[in-house]
């Protein structure tokens, strides 16, 4: 009896409404702080910095409280230095402030790799090897020898290059074989589409080269080329289309679409290499 007097007492309900407006006040003040600590609701887009230099990209970072870290660096023939080439998370995801953008660059200059020993392989092999190691056929050439197809020299610039000298990565070596006693010619490769990298991967394929290379008006600026791709070639490609092994290929490039030729035919390269008469 005693108990329930206390219980409904004046003096027992006013200490419950203290309590209770105590821990309101401290659940509502909690809350408030939290949702400012993570200002909740405030989301912004992140900005766009691909292509754009690390330095642009660090600024921008400044002015929008942003922090951001370097992970990745690889090395893009015809990208300036320094250039981002991958973000995480991506344009327009949105983000707080003071959320880390993660950023993938161009490095500064290629990763070296020792020159391999390609003299006597034939040429199938020499570009296997070249190719394992980010290395890239360039002009090939021929001159007299009993040994069909089988590399004589390798060159870089111009010069020779022994095995075992470091090289850049993506870096072109010409080969020099040999010609055998006959003349023969290659079906020509449609390169219509391709980047220049490709084409020129395709013809050193087909035994022939890449010659001039021409940019259209589209091509402002390194990675405008970068991203280019051929619109016209000359000789162009066709099922009986064949000119001498070695020869050159011309590329016209650019990197509006509308130029592509849209009736292109991949030809069966499989088999493109015939005799012809020595004349």
């Amino acid at each position: 009896m005693e108990i329930l007097k206390f219980l409904i007492s004046r003096q027992f309900l006013k200490h419950l409404l203290v309590a209770l407006l105590i821990a309101i006040v401290l659940v509502a003040g909690s809350l408030w702080g939290l949702r400012i600590y993570t200002l909740h609701g405030k989301a912004y887009p992140v900005p766009g910095f691909k292509n754009i230099s690390l330095d642009s990209a660090v600024a921008i970072c400044h002015e929008q409280n942003l922090r951001y870290s370097i992970i990745d660096s690889v090395f893009v023939s015809g990208w300036p230095g320094g250039t981002i080439i991958e973000q995480y998370p991506d344009s327009g995801f949105f983000v707080k402030k003071n959320r880390t953008i993660y950023f993938t660059i161009n490095a500064f200059e290629a990763e070296k790799v020792l020159m391999p020993d390609l003299i006597d392989l034939s040429f199938r092999k020499a570009i296997t090897m070249l190719e394992n190691i980010g290395l890239v056929v360039g002009t090939i050439s021929y001159q007299p020898d009993l040994a069909r197809d089988i590399v004589l020299r390798q060159m870089n610039n111009g010069v020779e290059l022994p095995a075992g000298n470091l090289v850049s990565k993506g870096a072109m070596i010409d080969l020099v074989l040999g010609g055998g006693l006959s003349d023969e010619v290659t079906l020509v490769p449609m390169l219509v589409t391709l980047s220049l990298d490709s084409a020129r991967l395709l013809a050193s394929h087909t035994y022939l080269n890449i010659g001039g290379v021409i940019y259209d008006e589209t091509i402002e600026n390194a990675i405008d080329s970068a991203r280019a791709k051929v619109f016209y070639q000359d000789p162009q490609s066709g099922q009986d289309s064949y000119i001498k092994l070695g020869s050159s290929i011309d590329l016209w490039m650019t990197i509006d679409t509308l130029k592509f030729l849209s009736d292109t035919i991949n030809f069966d390269l499989s088999n493109s290499v015939k005799k012809v008469p020595i004349k």
